[in-house]
């Protein structure tokens, strides 16, 4: 299935909500494309072809307008899941 075919977030009724989105699609699309260019085969040292694929995933994920970067106490939540030793 194309992931253009997907309903988007916004679409989704309430019975409906947890099912598969664009969103979400182009989401795990950016990260298996993150893994593949940093992941086992980093050292054959290939055209950044999957980096591409993941900031262009990345990218139409945030055109979207269907979701949002978190930017509220960015730095406090880092903390919180990091914090300082």
């Amino acid at each position: 299935m194309r992931i253009s075919k997907l309903p988007k977030q916004s679409a989704l009724s309430a019975d409906e909500m947890g099912h598969v989105t664009q969103g979400a699609a182009l989401a795990l699309k950016a990260r298996v494309a993150l893994y593949m260019e940093h992941g086992p085969n980093i050292i054959t040292k290939r055209p950044a072809k999957y980096l591409t694929a993941a900031v262009d995933a990345s990218n139409l994920v945030l055109a979207s307008n269907e979701y949002a970067l978190y930017t509220d106490q960015g730095l406090i939540a880092i903390n919180t899941f990091y914090p300082a030793r």
